[in-house]
């Protein structure tokens, strides 16, 4: 039988609850948003997005929290 195609922007294992598919890692991330990983942290260290802190120091970002940042820059874009 034949696997089920994976996301391109599958992420990890983790013990936080989250499915591999919800979580990114900040170049995946960026790249979902298309926008650069520094442009990205910027972000989360404006409070624009909140980054989720694994075991291992490195930052995760819900799917779910990078569409509603894509919204909310493609409305801040329009306004200016």
């Amino acid at each position: 039988m034949a696997r089920p195609a994976q996301s391109k922007y599958s992420s990890i294992n983790n013990s936080n609850g989250f499915r591999n598919e919800d979580l990114l890692l900040v170049s995946k991330a960026a790249e979902y948003l298309k926008v650069s990983a520094s442009t990205l942290r910027n972000l989360a260290n404006e409070n624009k997005i909140e980054p989720i802190r694994m075991d291992n120091g490195y930052r995760y970002f819900k799917i779910t929290d990078l569409d509603n940042l894509s919204k909310f820059l493609e409305v801040s874009n329009k306004i200016g």
